[in-house]
């Protein structure tokens, strides 16, 4: 084929390209589309195109809490527990062997240890007590998560002593503690512990300290239950930031078995503040469990907040020539069930009651209380629930 025929074919090749392309314009005129908006509206729709995706329903998370009261150790717990270590060093696992399969089942286990922990110090009983730190090396392993220090023996070694507790508790990973603070910054701290994205807000009161006080110059910090300014600044601080608060009270009078018109005066306000549970100790016996009711206004039409007045010892020493070391039975628990997406949660409380008998318990006394609580702040709208049972219902529907 010569130049001249080739030229003639490719002209006409581009003709008809031309003219298909005319065609199709005139045709997408006629439709009403610009051909810069037809690919426009297909290059939209592909971006924006999603699969679509199932939206989950929100579910109830649920923890079982567990309290226990004074853990507080005489001369003659130190005694067995170093006869038992051989001579070098201590062993308290047999004061915590009867309950720590009890205290391991629960996913919050509190304790109020009543004794300092100042390794700079020796091993005392009454009336200035410390403990070498095996005791609280044995607190840890039987399960506790949560160790309350306001008590009226924390400053039994001095500032010092309390100084030591504090940084000892700090070097257990896993484990908040409460109730005694370094200076006024780490007293405005909110203590939590969190747990399946439930998060605990920690306080911790006492009624007194036997007499003794920190110096005056002293940075360190203890909240009194006569501080009520300070009480409240730091309940409100922890329930801005938590999804409930929980307050240790170190107060009473020993051996009584009622509280006095002072504390439910205090623990009807820190309720108002945002307590969510007040666990009383120090009395070394069983008080009655309360529940609050006092109007709050604006959102929530009621406020309920159960007050366990717990008061028992969790290791005591036997009188008489044997010297028996029991473990006390008494222990109280309460279960918390909140809905994943926030809108609703409740409390529920159930008892563990000794029988009489050394290390026999009876089963479980379960008590449901309804309308729990409706809260407004800043984070979020809790709705009233009603008679939720956890085994049965979905506390989210």
């Amino acid at each position: 084929m010569n130049n001249k025929a080739v030229k003639i074919f490719l002209s006409v090749i581009l003709a008809v390209v031309l003219i298909f392309g005319v065609v199709a314009v005139v045709q997408s005129v006629r439709n009403g589309d610009a051909p810069e908006a037809v690919s426009a509206a297909a290059t939209e729709g592909a971006s924006t195109e999603a699969p679509e995706t199932e939206t989950q329903a929100p579910k109830t998370v649920t923890l079982q809490f567990l309290s226990v009261g004074d853990n507080l150790i005489h001369d003659g717990i130190y005694e067995q527990a170093q006869k038992r270590a051989g001579g070098s060093g201590y062993d308290f696992s047999f004061c915590y062997e009867r309950v720590k399969d009890t205290v391991q089942k629960a996913d919050i286990a509190t304790i109020n240890q009543e004794t300092i922990i100042a390794k700079s110090y020796k091993p005392s009983g009454y009336p200035l007590f410390n403990s070498p730190t095996e005791l609280g090396d044995e607190v840890v392993k039987t399960g506790f998560d949560v160790v309350s220090m306001a008590n009226n023996h924390m400053l039994d070694k001095t500032t010092k002593g309390l100084q030591e507790a504090i940084d000892f508790w700090d070097s257990k990973e896993g484990v908040a503690h409460t109730g005694a603070y370094k200076d006024e910054a780490d007293l405005e701290t909110v203590e939590y512990i969190e747990k399946d994205g439930i998060k605990i807000g920690l306080v911790g009161v006492t009624q007194y300290t036997n007499g003794l006080s920190l110096p005056k110059d002293s940075p360190m910090k203890i909240l009194y239950t006569t501080d009520t300014a300070a009480i409240e600044k730091k309940i409100k601080a922890a329930a801005a930031s938590c999804d409930m608060v929980l307050v240790n009270a170190h107060w009473g009078s020993e051996y009584t078995t009622t509280p006095s018109q002072d504390q439910r005066n205090l623990a009807a306000k820190m309720a108002e503040w945002g307590a969510d549970v007040i666990i009383g100790h120090h009395p070394h016996v069983l008080q009655p469990v309360e529940w609050i009711d006092n109007a709050d206004g604006g959102a929530c039409h009621r406020r309920h907040a159960p007050l366990f007045r717990h008061g028992g010892q969790v290791v005591r020493r036997g009188h008489g020539e044997r010297r028996e070391i029991r473990t006390d039975c008494h222990t109280l628990c309460f279960r918390f069930a909140r809905c994943s997406d926030l809108s609703a949660f409740a409390i529920q409380r159930y008892a563990r009651q000794k029988t009489g008998k050394p290390y026999q318990t009876v089963g479980f006394q379960h008590f449901l209380y309804s309308g729990f609580c409706q809260r407004r702040n800043p984070r979020r709208i809790f709705r009233p629930v009603n008679k939720f049972d956890y085994k049965k219902e979905n506390l989210c529907s």
